[in-house]
């Protein structure tokens, strides 16, 4: 599902969640956004790197490149699900 798509989604759902009574939805909500948040804000970081990491390629700075993979990986193994 689209990133976009998925915000409206959450967007409706908390104008919605301010009339649900039962608490075990409202924390599953905060849950859900928040797990979406920290994964839209992981796939922006590691746009970012990536697109640093192949400037830094076609510069012919494969040593600074690497750095940019480098925290991509480290990034990628310290989310959580």
């Amino acid at each position: 599902m689209r990133i976009d798509v998925l915000s409206k989604i959450l967007e409706k759902g908390s104008i919605l969640l301010s009339e649900l009574v039962d608490e075990t939805v409202k924390k599953k909500w905060t849950s859900f956004n928040d797990k979406f948040q920290k994964a839209k804000h992981l796939l922006k970081n590691i746009q970012f790197l990536s697109k640093k990491g192949i400037d830094a390629l076609n510069k012919k700075s494969s040593k600074d490149s690497l750095s940019f993979f480098d925290q991509i990986v480290d990034q990628l193994q310290g989310y959580e699900v």
